[in-house]
C-alpha cells in the first residue's frame, strides 16, 4: 500500500473546513509555492527553491455519524483514513467526544485530533470518556496554518510508519513459514521459488514497482533473483553503481542507501556480499527504513541456513551413496574370490 495521506476532517462549521483544505489540501501548496518564488524574485533570490510541503488528500462530514459512515466505507474500501481532526461540539447529532469513541472502536489505528474551543473539555474529560489517548491529540480553537500542517505531516507519518511495523512482522513470519516447509531434496527446484517469495514480499514492504538481489564481487554486480519490472539498462546505469559502492564501502553496514529512483540494502551472509535493491519506492517513511534493515538480514538469513542445510543434505546423501557404492563392490569382488570354478571335484572327506 502507497503512503497514506487521507485525512478526514469532521465538523459542522463549512468556514472551518475550508480553512483545512487551504492549509492541507494540494491546490493550496501549489499557491504557496507560487508565493514563495514570487518573495525570492523579489528578494533578489531566484536561485532559491520554495520549501516541498506534504500532500495530503481532504474528505469532509459535517456530522459525527456522517464521519463515521465514511471511515466504515473507506475500511470497506481497503482505503482508510490515517487522520481525522474533529470538532467536539456538533449539534444535534454526535458531540466529537462519541464520534472519536466510535471511530476508536472501529478502528484502534486511527489517529484523532479533537479540535476544541477553550469551554468544551479538558484532557482528563476526554480520557475518561474516550479512553486510552496513544492516538488521541486535541487542539484548541484558534489553531495556526503551521501547527496544523505539522501535525498532519507527523500523524500521518506515524500512522505509515505503524503499519510498516505490523506489515514486517507478518512478512518474516511469511518467510519463515516459506522456508519452513522445505523439501532440501529438491534444492533447485524448493529454493529458487522461496527466494522469490521473499523477495516479493519485501518489494510489498517498500511499495516498490521491482526488487532484485544481486551479488557483489570487486566492481562487478551479478544479477541472483528479480522480481517485477527491472529495467533492461540496470548494470549499467552509473546512479546504481555509485550507490552500491557507497553501500559496500565495508564489511559489514547498517544503513539502506536511497537516491532518486534506488534503495539499496546492503546484506552480507557470511563472506558473500550481496544488496537488495528496490526500484520506485513510494515517499520514504521516517523511521522504516530501521524496519527494511532488519526484515532483509533476517529474511535473507534465514535462507542462508536453508541453502546450508540443503548442502549439508547433499553432501551426506552422496556419502551415503559412496558407501553404498563400495558396500556393492566389496560384495562382489568377496563373492567372486568364494566362486568355485566349474569342473572342479569336490571331495568328501569320510
Amino acid at each position: 500500500m502507497p503512503f497514506n495521506n487521507r485525512i478526514l476532517v469532521i465538523d459542522d462549521d463549512m468556514d472551518i473546513i475550508k480553512v483545512f483544505k487551504l492549509i492541507l489540501a494540494r491546490e493550496q501548496q501549489t499557491r504557496s509555492g507560487k508565493v514563495q518564488k514570487l518573495f525570492s524574485e523579489i528578494l533578489g533570490q531566484e536561485n532559491e527553491k520554495p520549501s516541498e510541503q506534504p500532500q495530503f488528500t481532504l474528505e469532509n462530514a459535517s456530522q459525527g455519524e456522517e464521519g463515521f459512515e465514511l471511515v466504515k466505507k473507506a475500511a470497506a474500501q481497503k482505503n482508510p483514513f490515517a487522520l481525522a481532526f474533529i470538532d467536539v461540539r456538533m449539534p444535534p447529532g454526535w458531540d466529537g467526544i462519541k464520534t472519536a469513541k466510535e471511530i476508536r472502536a472501529f478502528d484502534p489505528d486511527m489517529q484523532l485530533v479533537l479540535v476544541t474551543a477553550y469551554a468544551d473539555a479538558s484532557l482528563a474529560e476526554i480520557r475518561e470518556k474516550v479512553g486510552s489517548t496513544s492516538n488521541l491529540l486535541y487542539i484548541k480553537k484558534p489553531f495556526d496554518d503551521e501547527e496544523i500542517m505539522q501535525m498532519a505531516d507527523s500523524l500521518t507519518m506515524r500512522w505509515n510508519l505503524e503499519r510498516k511495523v505490523r506489515d514486517s512482522m507478518a512478512i518474516l513470519g511469511e518467510v519463515i513459514s516459506s522456508l519452513d516447509g522445505l523439501d532440501f531434496c529438491q534444492y533447485d527446484n524448493e529454493l529458487r521459488p522461496s527466494l522469490e517469495r521473499i523477495l516479493d514480499l519485501i518489494r510489498v514492504f517498500l511499495d516498490a514497482d521491482a526488487i532484485f538481489l544481486a551479488n557483489v564481487d570487486g566492481k562487478n554486480t551479478r544479477l541472483h533473483f528479480g522480481v517485477g519490472e527491472i529495467p533492461q539498462d540496470i548494470r549499467g546505469n552509473r546512479e546504481l553503481l555509485l550507490l552500491v559502492d557507497r553501500a559496500m564501502s565495508g564489511h559489514k553496514n547498517t544503513t539502506v542507501w536511497r537516491k532518486n529512483d534506488f534503495i539499496v540494502v546492503p546484506v552480507i551472509l557470511g563472506k558473500s556480499k550481496n544488496i537488495l535493491v528496490g526500484i520506485n519506492p513510494g515517499r520514504e517513511i521516517e523511521g522504516a527504513d530501521n524496519l527494511l534493515r532488519v526484515l532483509a538480514c533476517n529474511a535473507f538469513q534465514i535462507f542462508d541456513v536453508s541453502c546450508r542445510l540443503s548442502q549439508l543434505h547433499h553432501e551426506v546423501l552422496e556419502l551415503k551413496q559412496r558407501k553404498s557404492d563400495l558396500l556393492e563392490r566389496l560384495q562382489v569382488r568377496l563373492s567372486q574370490k568364494d566362486r568355485i570354478p566349474l569342473g572342479h571335484e569336490i571331495q568328501v572327506s569320510q
